[in-house]
């Protein structure tokens, strides 16, 4: 292994994958197509410029990452709202997959003329949706309280991160029969429920441990943030032994090991969220960047049109399965194209099991990894533009107050204004009766636009948060250069500048 150049494969990975993300995002393109792309120019099949040794390792890369983001989708969610869309979300994690496998392995089946097996493989390789794609947005409308009121965000995370379980499940099926295997269809339709709920066991199992140690030691939160990603992986790890013997859907665990410590430890669980949003920036280019990496785009001319024609019906018939999942949901129709648009993505699966039924040596598996390849270039970027522009448009913010302590004992620590774009800005918040000025900086403050009535805050007092404190942007008054807020009680006094310029 030649360490130097492991190196640098590392560091062009890192500095120009900022790049393009920052290129694509400013010019109003999804910033995973500038790091697909750019995985596809500097990896194997292009300029060559990623080590052996990095391609090699790229699979437990790429899932390590995975992990990553399905913590942070654990700590974006709690059991409240996933009680309020339970059984909507259980029927969004495996109508929509089921509708489109199928609709893939018949339209394959007469379009690129496949045995109808191999279309079968074909079909659940196209049908699994990218968590990695999908869940950093939902977690941003979350923040933003955009579609809350109706856990429209939750669902879709929920919906997609079991959605994978059901197609690999049903993958492997189809490539049991084609290889000869003895398939008890009974056991594989009991396995699926199964490999979820042992999955949903070991991470309650694993949170609620890790809840333990945290409370016993005194342990500083960037290690917190080490000790559960290495036992995210090792659950991994331990589910991929164990599923000889009994199923089991690790991934889910992963997720639940976030939403245990969420609950069960809410402030420290905020704080653990901020530090996995700030992994992420690099894990995110890791795995878009060696996804792209695996992609030949040569094989893409193999399946042409006419794959992307059995992709866009797929597409279709899934879309029709989003709709019957949502049937008896208040959801009105914008909403409901939000969860069609949002199921739209597909990436980490097909690049993880695209070159299988290839390397299992099935008759059609160059198709199903052009297939593959084809998916991901198509949908990655289609499926988050589309997730972006009705999000932004059709899901409404959440309006209301959250009240529980009483107003005179609320003592402002630390306060954001959340707007559509980030300015790096410092600002005082003077909140009364107490008169205590906190001062933030930016790596504590987040600006950004949510319209030019309403201002979105997040207060923290006495280490109770508070979400959705709604305020009118006439509700602040300019007084000596200051914007100071005139509303009564908790947020009287709120004052926000920029030093030295004009008035927010």
């Amino acid at each position: 292994m030649n360490l130097e150049y492991v190196a640098f494969s590392v560091a062009v990975i890192i500095l120009l994958g900022l790049l393009f993300n920052r290129v694509f995002t400013r010019a109003r393109l999804p910033g995973i197509l500038g790091m697909l792309i750019l995985g596809i120019l500097i990896g194997p099949h292009g300029l060559n410029l990623i080590s052996k040794s990095i391609m090699d390792i790229s699979p437990d890369l790429r899932v390590i990452a995975l992990i990553i983001i399905l913590l942070r989708a654990g700590f974006g969610i709690n059991f409240e709202s996933l009680r309020k869309v339970g059984m909507t979300a259980v029927k969004m994690s495996f109508i929509p997959d089921v509708f489109e496998g199928l609709a893939v392995m018949v339209a394959s089946h007469y379009i690129l003329e496949l045995p109808i097996i191999e279309a079968g493989i074909l079909g659940f390789v196209i049908a699994a949706v990218s968590p990695a794609v999908i869940v950093p947005q939902m977690l941003s409308f979350i923040e933003r309280r955009m579609g809350t009121a109706k856990g429209i965000p939750t669902i879709i995370l929920t919906g997609a991160s079991v959605d994978d379980v059901v197609s690999i499940t049903l993958f492997s099926v189809f490539l049991g029969i084609y290889q000869g295997q003895q398939v008890n269809l009974l056991v594989e339709a009991i396995g699926v429920p199964l490999s979820i709920l042992t999955g949903i066991t070991g991470g309650l199992a694993l949170g609620l441990a890790l809840v333990y140690l945290f409370r016993r030691f005194e342990i500083r939160n960037t290690e917190k943030t080490l000790i559960i990603l290495g036992a995210a992986i090792l659950l991994k790890n331990m589910g991929d032994l164990i599923s000889t013997y009994l199923p089991i859907a690790a991934l889910v665990g992963v997720m639940v090991v976030g939403l245990v410590i969420l609950e069960r430890m809410p402030e420290t669980g905020l704080k653990l969220s901020e530090k996995f949003n700030k992994v992420w920036i690099f894990a995110e280019i890791l795995l878009f960047v060696l996804v792209g990496a695996q992609v030949d785009v040569r094989l893409i001319f193999h399946v042409g049109l006419l794959g992307l024609t059995v992709i866009t019906v797929g597409l279709m018939v899934r879309s029709l399965g989003v709709l019957l999942s949502l049937r008896g949901t208040d959801l009105n129709l914008k909403e409901k194209v939000f969860c069609i648009a949002a199921y739209i993505p597909k990436a980490t699966v097909q690049a993880a099991i695209g070159a299988i039924p290839l390397a299992a040596g099935v008759d059609a598996g160059e198709t199903i990894l052009a297939m593959a390849v084809l998916a991901i270039l198509f949908t990655a970027p289609l499926g988050s533009l589309a997730v972006k522009w009705t999000g932004e448009r059709f899901l409404e913010v959440e309006r209301g107050i959250k009240n529980d302590l009483d107003e005179s004992d609320r003592l402002a620590e630390f306060f954001r204004i959340f707007f559509h774009n980030f300015h790096p800005f410092t600002f005082k918040l003077l909140c009364c009766p107490h008169v205590a000025v906190c001062h933030f900086n930016v790596g504590v403050t987040v600006f950004r636009f949510i319209d030019t009535e309403h201002l979105d805050g997040i207060f923290k007092f006495n280490g109770c948060i508070y979400l959705g404190l709604k305020f009118r942007y006439k509700d602040f008054e300019v007084i000596n250069n200051y914007r100071v807020c005139t509303v009564p009680g908790i947020a009287q006094g709120l004052r926000c500048k920029v030093p030295g310029g004009p008035v927010l």
